[in-house]
């Protein structure tokens, strides 16, 4: 009986990349960032985007974890959150989202956690 939207995922293959960034290729790259090195992460499924504020807005419902703070950059109330359901939600802690995830495992069975560092980067480089 708890209210719950699933991700669209998609798989991420076991391999290694180049982990870290390069001032020549990335001129933004931070310093301690310049020699790039090599990284092997398994196969994993990942979330395509964001979680969004009608995501965790379910847990919320089900009193898995409270609403986010209000942000302090941007004074952004989940009020007004609340109010664009489709956008990714903002404030939430580390805490909350390791919460958020644990919950989504719990309700839906499947094994929903945060990415690492690097199963992260590698999702999101898509290049190796």
């Amino acid at each position: 009986g708890v209210g719950r939207v699933l991700p669209t995922s998609c798989d991420v293959p076991s391999g290694g990349f180049g982990m870290g960034g390069d001032k020549t290729r990335i001129p933004h790259a931070f310093d301690k960032e310049t020699t790039p090195f090599p990284v092997q992460v398994d196969a994993l499924y990942i979330a395509q985007h964001p979680v969004t504020v009608a995501e965790y807005a379910c847990a919320v419902r089900a009193n898995a974890l409270g609403e986010p703070s209000e942000g302090i950059a941007f004074s952004t109330t989940w009020a007004q959150q609340l109010a664009h359901p489709e956008y990714p939600v903002t404030c939430v802690s580390s805490r909350g989202a390791t919460t958020y995830a644990h919950w989504l495992a719990k309700t839906t069975g499947q094994p929903w956690r945060l990415p690492s560092e690097a199963e992260w980067e590698k999702a999101a480089r898509w290049d190796a």
